[in-house]
């Protein structure tokens, strides 16, 4: 397990990586999706694990080029004669969103948002993106950090940035773009 987690950030945790979501600045690592080792929700699975064969019903995806596959919320990318599980490849499209995935939308824009990542319906299926800001999410995924930039104290899950703000009693959060530059 720890030489496949070596190999996994070797090949998919760098910032030119080919496909592997980098966030550009945010903290963690891979942009702060899945912070270290977390368990992919509802999977079972770590990130940087690595199965000998995909799900029976995996569907193959590209992203930037390079070869990905998608099982229920779960992506996973070739290492050698196995399968790494590995961040979501922005720019993939899958042909569903998980069934967990809600409705979100802001700036003139509508997308299906799960588990901190960001679907655009598609004339194929559903791609993966950053969201513009102003998307507005009412929880964020286990995993945010909170991280403070001249005193506005911000979330960061997945490359993307969050403004908390309470709307009534409850708080939601607004993506924004990244406050550190």
């Amino acid at each position: 397990m720890q030489q496949s987690s070596q190999n996994f950030a070797k090949n998919y945790g760098s910032a030119g990586s080919g496909g592997a979501w980098s966030g550009g600045g945010s903290p963690g690592n891979w942009g702060g999706y899945y912070a270290g080792m977390a368990t992919v929700a509802g999977a079972g699975l770590a990130m940087g694990a690595t199965v000998q064969s995909l799900p029976l019903q995996s569907t193959p995806i590209v992203a930037q080029g390079n070869p990905y596959y998608y099982s229920g919320g779960v992506y996973y990318a070739p290492q050698g004669d196995s399968y790494a599980v590995v961040p979501p490849p922005r720019g993939a499209v899958i042909p569903s969103v998980p069934d967990s995935s809600t409705t979100v939308s802001g700036a003139g824009r509508s997308f299906n948002y799960s588990n901190g990542v960001f679907y655009e319906p598609t004339s194929k299926g559903y791609k993966i993106v950053e969201p513009p800001p102003g998307i507005l999410v009412t929880s964020l995924p286990q995993g945010a950090v909170t991280v403070t930039v001249n005193s506005v104290n911000y979330r960061a899950f997945g490359g993307v940035w969050y403004q908390p703000f309470y709307s009534g009693s409850e708080v939601i959060y607004q993506t924004v773009p990244n406050p550190t530059g």
